[in-house]
């Protein structure tokens, strides 16, 4: 390493991991993405505290019961294991009113005056004929509320189903153990031997794929964001009095790869922590918890992979840097760059899907998508070894064709003011010996 080049290096680096908003998406930013999976489970299963008003008008005279039954109380899922610890169907509360034997279209007005004074939410007719033609009515004043409406609709499904069965004398329970589930247990077979995967597999890939394109397009963009800057302040001249524009565009380049690698570091830890200490907290308290196996050598390719696939995209966001004069010209130039990164990313989807399939296999070897590909193939099924080889060789090359060329863009467009760079002059700059 160039003498020069280091403290480049150890600049851009420390510039970053000093920064207030680096430390909170490093430290505080996973535990937002946990919040935004986990708080919307938690809001819908929240009871709303006030039990919802529904009051049956049972023409049949037969199934009032039953609907009461099943919206105040729910029913357990018996055909799961675990029925003995799930909580009630009905995560609302209902309090199930009969309407009595009032005439329907008296019921009706005198319901209807009820729900507008706020005394009832809802109000559901079972004509006489429900049990032939499986048609009832609903009212209420709050239509919007879709989970009050299903809850009901499965109520009524539930106990007109059971009646008919009791009318043709079949027994219900005995329909019920009858129709029980077939429970699946998904076991992984690979090198290693069985492996138990009740749905992780599909998490840790997706995972795997999302945090390489998340990675590359945040920290590219801050190369395209830092380059335009130095330009606008003319900082880059004083740089160039002092190293070659090369050393300033890798010193750049390489000091962004370690804020991106200190950021897995981090994350790293604190998922091994997890491992050791946070699992078996969760078990003391009831809670399983089973952390997905990774071997070593998947660990070492992702890190290999995200090398090569942010110099490719890190390289091409310092190349539009240094031809444009702003940010907002680069971001409009850089959309291709990002439409390939997101094409990679929707790639990930029919990879785990068919990870040895040869359509796979060559979208893999393609250097601007195996970045993000090919660690998707090593956790899901591990593609030969070949492969793998050839992905990040090819990726490696690319990389450093990308480098040669940006290198020779940036050294005369980081010093071009007031005007952006056009692709003929683009070509005649990389052309130039």
């Amino acid at each position: 390493m160039r003498g020069k080049l280091g403290p480049i290096i150890r600049r851009e680096y420390l510039e970053r991991v000093r920064n207030k908003l680096f430390i909170f998406m490093t430290f505080i930013g996973p535990l937002l993405l946990i919040g935004f999976a986990l708080v919307p489970a938690f809001i819908f299963k929240l009871d709303a505290g006030e039990a919802k008003r529904v009051v049956v008008v049972d023409e049949t005279g037969k199934l009032f019961a039953r609907v009461r039954d099943e919206l105040e109380h729910g029913r357990r899922d018996e055909t799961r294991d675990d029925a003995l610890h799930q909580e009630p169907r009905n995560v609302m509360r209902y309090r199930v009113i009969d309407a009595g034997a009032l005439p329907p279209d008296e019921a009706r007005r005198e319901l209807n005056e009820r729900v507008r004074k706020g005394e009832v939410d809802f109000y559901v007719v079972l004509p006489k004929d429900i049990l032939t033609n499986g048609r009832a009515e609903i009212y209420g004043r709050n239509l919007s509320d879709v989970f009050s409406v299903e809850d009901i609709q499965r109520a009524l499904n539930d106990a007109v189903i059971a009646q008919r069965m009791l009318d043709a004398r079949i027994d219900p329970q005995l329909i019920t153990r009858l129709s029980d589930r077939v429970h699946l247990n998904v076991t992984r077979v690979s090198e290693r031997g069985e492996e138990t995967d009740s749905g992780i597999g599909f998490f840790v890939a997706f995972i795997t794929g999302f945090l390489i394109y998340m990675t590359i397009i945040l920290h590219g963009q801050a190369v395209l964001s830092a380059v335009v800057e130095e330009k606008t302040t003319r900082i880059v001249e004083v740089l160039l009095s002092s190293v070659r524009a090369f050393d300033l565009m890798m010193g750049k380049l390489i000091g962004v790869s370690l804020v991106a690698l200190t950021q897995y570091a981090v994350w790293g830890l604190a998922l091994l922590l997890f491992s050791l200490y946070g699992v078996g907290a969760l078990a003391a308290s009831g809670i399983r918890f089973k952390l997905p196996s990774i071997a070593p050598s998947v660990v070492i390719y992702f890190f290999l992979f995200f090398i090569v696939g942010f110099f490719i995209y890190a390289t091409l966001y310092a190349l539009i840097g240094a031809m444009v004069t702003t940010t907002q010209e680069g971001g409009q130039i850089a959309m291709p760059v990002v439409f390939l990164l997101i094409i990679g990313f929707y790639l990930v989807f029919p990879i785990m899907r068919s990870p040895n399939s040869t359509f796979a296999t060559l979208i893999s070897l393609v250097p601007f998508f195996s970045p993000i590909l090919m660690p998707v193939r090593l956790v899901t099924e591990a593609p030969p070894a070949w492969e793998t080889l050839l992905s990040l060789l090819l990726s490696g090359a690319c990389a450093v064709g990308l480098v040669w060329v940006a290198a020779r863009v940036y050294r005369v467009g980081i010093l071009m003011y007031g005007k952006r760079a056009t692709i003929p002059e683009v070509w005649r700059w990389i052309r130039q010996p």
